[in-house]
């Protein structure tokens, strides 16, 4: 604690100090998470240093760790630094705060056992911030307090139909957020599906954002090869899993993702064709790196600027082949 607080005064230069704290931080949080979190923000002011302090160290993971270990506790906490304004963000800047590194730990903390207080903090926010903030509540924080991503979503169905009632996109955060570590099995999504308890209308949400996700999962350079084992792979899940909206949602997920590569393909020519003399490795990187199929024609134009000819030879091959 002491060496905490003497770090917190130290001159040198901020990120040496950070470091410096960061190691503080984690090892007196191998003892008492709460004490190493309080310590940690107590030994600075309100202002740009706490900032950077809680944005580039570990605090905000410990202060998960003790928000798992005692709910009741960490809330008090967090309640006392929103009303403190401690942790509020500086003049003309938006939700991204000091606190709000709390605020997520602190939803998934109180999500399976405090219901009521989860949605009073999701609704404190601003409307515009609800998705991305579920968003961070789904990331899981610390592995070893969530065993799954499933088992996480699932903690926050009843939180979700609180603060989102009659807004399908909270449900399509869900279905993203279980594809998010794709390995082509679907296992996560597979056994939410199984345990959640779900109406027809989120379980049909949810599959067709699953679908979207998984599908839209991009490579680079494109993979077509593997494209077409996770189209296949899906497309059989989707009919195993829910087979009267399989066909619905295979479509709506290929037709996601030709219109996402083709707007993506489109935005990357016109930047490449705006460029002032882009090299050729610049040419040759960005048009071998995406994918082309629905502006081929002006990919093709574009390698053909490329002055040097095994490069340019090696482009129009990569991309005949799309």
């Amino acid at each position: 604690v002491r060496l905490i607080q003497d770090a917190a005064v130290l001159r040198v230069q901020q990120d040496q100090k950070t470091g410096v704290l960061d190691a503080l931080i984690s090892a007196l949080a191998e003892k008492d998470a709460r004490l190493a979190v309080t310590t940690a923000i107590e030994a600075f002011p309100a202002g740009p240093e706490l900032t950077t302090l809680i944005g580039q160290s570990q605090v905000a993971r410990r202060f998960a760790v003790w928000a798992d270990a005692d709910p009741a506790s960490a809330l008090a906490w967090y309640q006392e630094q929103e009303k403190s304004g401690k942790l509020k963000p500086a003049p003309m800047s938006d939700f991204s705060r000091p606190i709000k590194a709390f605020t997520a730990p602190m939803i998934r903390a109180l999500s399976g056992s405090n219901n009521p207080e989860a949605v009073a903090i999701f609704k404190n926010v601003p409307e515009p911030e609800r998705l991305s903030l579920l968003d961070d509540v789904l990331m899981k924080g610390d592995p070893e307090l969530h065993s799954s991503a499933g088992s996480l979503a699932i903690q926050l169905m009843p939180v979700l139909r609180e603060v989102f009632p009659d807004d399908a996109r909270g449900l399509e955060v869900i279905g993203n957020s279980l594809t998010r570590d794709f390995d082509g099995g679907l296992i996560e999504a597979t056994l939410f599906l199984k345990q959640a308890e779900l109406l027809t209308g989120e379980r049909d949400a949810i599959v067709q954002a699953i679908a979207g996700s998984t599908l839209g999962s991009e490579r680079y350079p494109p993979d077509p090869k593997l494209d077409a084992r996770i189209d296949a792979e899906l497309t059989a899940w989707l009919q195993a899993t829910a087979p009267q909206i399989a066909d619905q949602a295979i479509e709506d997920a290929r037709a996601k993702k030709a219109e996402g590569r083709s707007h993506q393909a489109e935005y990357i020519i016109k930047c490449l064709r705006e460029a002032k003399d882009p090299t050729d490795r610049k040419l040759s990187e960005d048009l071998m790196n995406y994918d082309f199929k629905s502006h081929l024609q002006e990919a093709l134009g574009l390698a053909g600027q490329i002055k040097d000819p095994e490069t340019r030879a090696s482009t129009l091959e990569f991309l005949n082949k799309q």
